[in-house]
């Protein structure tokens, strides 16, 4: 089953954080999911710039509970700069997205960018990966409208945008765009 990742969150000096009830929940929940019968599939991508591998955590109904990004399916960093890569090293784009999620938790509520709950895990079972030991970030899946690309900016208040930008200069994150802004289902 999926648990927390003992030992995988440390930073260099040892320091870890813990993981948040809601993140535990996430666990819990896509434990259970596997445990009766769930799957994970490779989330398909059209365009051709594929990265890295990410998979859809499904349920034994086929509901998408989660999304699991493994460490060793990362892309390679080719074409990269080299300031990139220095401070996001290939196979730490899990510990990235737990950090990310743990920045946006810390937060002001009223600054949150609305990171999912994210938690570092060791994914193993029979029937996901042909049995082999995954580790890597679960982020819960929430149901979406599609890319911000697809939408324009009408999908999005002011406030969003604010704590979306905040939450990227706080994050030094250098890959936003469209496709990774997603439009809440509800909007």
């Amino acid at each position: 089953g999926a648990g927390p990742g003992r030992g995988v969150g440390t930073g260099k000096k040892g320091a870890s954080l813990p993981m948040t009830d809601r993140a535990a929940q996430l666990v819990t929940e896509v434990n259970a999911a596997v445990a009766t019968g769930g799957s994970a599939r490779l989330i398909e991508d059209d365009s051709d710039s594929r990265s890295s591998s990410s998979y859809y955590i499904h349920d034994q109904d086929g509901a998408r509970v989660a999304v699991f990004k493994p460490c060793d399916e990362e892309a390679s960093s080719a074409g990269v700069s080299a300031a990139v890569t220095r401070g996001c090293a290939v196979g730490e784009g899990a510990n990235r997205e737990y950090l990310a999620y743990m920045l946006d938790m810390q937060s002001p509520a009223e600054f949150r960018a609305g990171v999912p709950e994210t938690a570092l895990v060791r994914l193993q079972h029979p029937a996901l990966f042909d049995g082999q030991e995954k580790i890597g970030s679960l982020q819960r899946f929430r149901a979406n409208r599609g890319g911000a690309e697809d939408w324009g900016a009408p999908s999005f208040s002011q406030n969003n945008v604010q704590n979306i930008a905040l939450f990227d200069l706080l994050t030094l994150n250098l890959d936003r765009h469209g496709g990774n802004m997603l439009v809440a289902a509800e909007s």
